[in-house]
């Protein structure tokens, strides 16, 4: 008789406690897996594996990680002539850009932004609106503040 295979044991699902991180043996969540009550951890892959997906508006995004409630990080890709809209933006939950390529125009500070500028905003913080006329790429988190 041959000896039966066993499959590995399963880690538990990262539960996170305030001010703790999660176990360095917790359980990987992969972006195409289902949502967790957190976003789960999370070793290096190679970012340039996730499609490219349309977000609408001149707008494509790679989401690297998801999770309830809007949690989110993801690299967008604006395209040249791209604008968010005429009005300025609020949403409730904090978000935190850093631009990797590109411009990006704030038309209410009448401000352009390049690679390396950074913002976080916490929720209801006026912001925008935004215009690109060469385009842009930047690394986008967002997640609760609760």
């Amino acid at each position: 008789m041959g000896a039966r295979l066993r499959e590995p044991p399963r880690h538990p699902v990262v539960r996170r406690r305030r001010g703790r991180l999660p176990a360095p043996d917790a359980r990987v969540q992969r972006p195409d897996e289902e949502e967790r009550p957190l976003k789960g951890e999370q070793e290096f892959f190679a970012a340039a594996t996730v499609e490219w997906a349309d977000a609408g508006d001149g707008i494509s995004e790679r989401v690297l990680s998801r999770g309830p409630d809007g949690m989110l990080t993801r690299i967008a890709r604006w395209a040249p002539g791209t604008t968010s809209g005429a009005e300025v933006i609020r949403h409730e939950y904090v978000e935190e850009v850093y631009l990797l390529e590109g411009e990006l125009t704030d038309l209410t500070l009448q401000r352009t932004f390049r690679p390396g500028d950074y913002a976080c905003r916490p929720p209801g913080m006026p912001h925008g609106p935004y215009t690109t006329g060469t385009g842009c790429v930047m690394l986008e988190i967002r997640y609760s503040a609760g």
